[in-house]
């Protein structure tokens, strides 16, 4: 509480070359001491040191209590068809940031009557170029399933979702 109202300067450099500066802000520390600062970056957070500075001298940053990192780089859509005993999937991903180097896999779980799950089955690696992808998958329907769910993961940035569709009934 003693920073409220202060100036902060937060500043993202990375750690390998200091003058190559990600992000730089100046906000006011809030009424009860906090403070918050939303920004994006086209690199793993890793790689960068997070320095932030008051009027009144540098904050440390065990200081920084929190801190999240969302990925908000893509946009994507799953549409499903069931044909003939084959599940068809079309995958749609905007990377819209241009990002580089980025892959997804396509999912298919299969579930039992009980909720079980029985199957998982992936599809090939598939790369994401910028702007507008898409990508078809075809999974033959498992015997016995009754219903299945679908993801679409990245594992490259650690294992993440980039979107996931309800679960569908197979009968």
């Amino acid at each position: 509480k003693t920073l409220a109202g202060q100036d902060v300067t937060l500043m993202v450099s990375n750690k390998t070359d200091a003058e190559d500066v990600a992000y730089i802000d100046q906000f006011d520390v809030n009424d009860d001491g906090s403070y918050v600062c939303w920004f994006s970056m086209n690199d793993d957070i890793a790689n960068y040191d997070v320095k932030v500075k008051v009027a009144s001298g540098d904050i440390e940053t065990d200081a920084i209590t929190e801190a999240s990192t969302v990925y908000q780089w893509l946009d994507s859509a799953v549409t499903v068809e069931i044909e003939e005993g084959i599940i068809e999937t079309e995958v749609a991903i905007n990377n819209y940031a241009g990002l580089t180097g980025l892959e997804y896999d396509m999912l298919v779980m299969f579930y039992d009557a009980d909720g079980r799950l029985m199957s998982c089955v992936k599809g090939d690696t598939t790369a994401i170029a910028d702007g507008i992808n898409y990508g078809f998958h075809d999974v033959e329907i498992l015997e016995g399933a009754a219903s299945a769910r679908f993801a679409v993961w990245s594992g490259k940035l650690g294992g993440f979702p980039i979107t996931t569709v309800e679960s569908i009934s197979l009968n």
